[in-house]
């Protein structure tokens, strides 16, 4: 979660923030675009009735206030979907042009 943290660049106050947004399900993110940033090579893909089967197994989504949370590239966050087991993170993004620059920005901070 440090990791996730610093690369989100969020403060103590975004902390709290993020801590407290609620839980949503994994069908309200459709159409919306998201990345395993956890992974060197992701990319962004459209949630789409696959990934969101996978999400709503394998994950817990939560909402997020876009004004409470930051990303590498300032573009806000829908959410975050947190592996029930292991380290995989989704960040989720509204549009897809605001996940590739997330992405972009990460790959080219080396993070």
């Amino acid at each position: 979660m440090t990791r996730a943290l610093l690369v989100l660049g969020l403060t103590l106050p975004g902390l709290r923030a993020s801590a407290k947004g609620a839980t949503i399900e994994a069908a309200t993110l459709v159409g919306s675009s998201a990345f395993e940033w956890t992974r060197r090579k992701a990319s962004c893909n459209k949630i789409d009735a696959k990934l969101q089967k996978k999400l709503a197994a394998s994950f817990v989504c939560t909402g997020l206030d876009p004004d409470g949370a930051g990303t590498a590239s300032g573009k806000p966050l829908q959410a975050t979907c947190h592996a029930n087991k292991g380290r995989a993170e989704y960040l989720v993004f509204a549009t897809a042009a605001d996940c590739k620059e997330e992405q972009e920005t990460q790959a080219a901070n080396g993070e």
